[in-house]
């Protein structure tokens, strides 16, 4: 059993099932979906309990409502534009190096960071930033899966 308090299940359980939904009602699904669908993943894992799977099940129903067709579209079009094979092996191209949101304190300490649109579609592309490399695994995971 967990080794933690039962509230902080009691929490979640009460999060993936009245406020998780609200947010994937207003917005497009995003990366902070991503990880709390990854999160109620590993809650199954590590409690050995199934009903934290129906959380993923329910709040991302409507990505496996089309047969794979679209995903697979989308991926073909990242392979022929950004996917490269070269003498060490293939590289992923045109990711965002990171486009981080303000100006420091950071490690990096970045100025240029003013949240204005132009600093977010100037920002420097790079090879194999875990960025597009894990968003990649992600999608050609749910395409393996079909």
């Amino acid at each position: 059993m967990c080794s933690c308090s039962p509230v902080w299940l009691e929490y979640l359980e009460g999060y993936l099932e009245n406020v998780f939904p609200v947010f994937l009602r207003k917005k497009p699904w995003d990366h902070k979906d991503d990880l709390c669908v990854i999160g109620a993943s590993y809650l199954s894992d590590a409690t050995g309990d199934l009903r934290w799977e129906r959380y993923i099940r329910d709040s991302s129903r409507w990505l496996l409502k089309e047969d794979g067709r679209k995903g697979s579209e989308i991926l073909d079009g990242i392979r022929d534009t950004y996917l490269r094979r070269e003498e060490d092996g293939y590289h992923l191209y045109g990711i965002c190096a990171s486009a981080g949101l303000g100006v420091g304190p950071g490690p990096h300490n970045r100025k240029d960071r003013t949240g204005k649109p132009g600093y977010y579609v100037r920002e420097a592309q790079m090879a194999d930033n875990q960025h597009g490399a894990a968003a990649c695994m992600m999608a050609v995971s749910e395409q393996v899966r079909r």
